[in-house]
């Protein structure tokens, strides 16, 4: 969470909430994330690749990079203008 908080501090450092969703059994993290005002598409596009770039490289520093799928859904709360 805090790499997806980080992120959004440097992309749009607007106010975003992270929400859980319901949990899979081959699902290590998932939350929906919302932003209090819309954010441009750019900025979404923005966010997600750095976002994706984050979590792959903490994985790799980890050691658990083997078998782990990094995705990003486009479902913007606020809308993007």
């Amino acid at each position: 969470m805090n790499l997806c908080a980080a992120t959004n501090a440097v992309v749009t450092g607007k106010g975003m909430a992270l929400n859980p969703l319901e949990d899979k059994e081959d699902v290590i993290f998932q939350r929906r994330l919302a932003w209090q005002s819309a954010i441009s598409e750019e900025q979404a596009n923005q966010f997600k690749e750095m976002v994706t770039r984050r979590i792959e490289t903490a994985m790799e520093m980890s050691g658990v990079e083997e078998n782990v799928e990094v995705s990003a859904e486009d479902v913007v709360y606020g809308g993007v203008k």
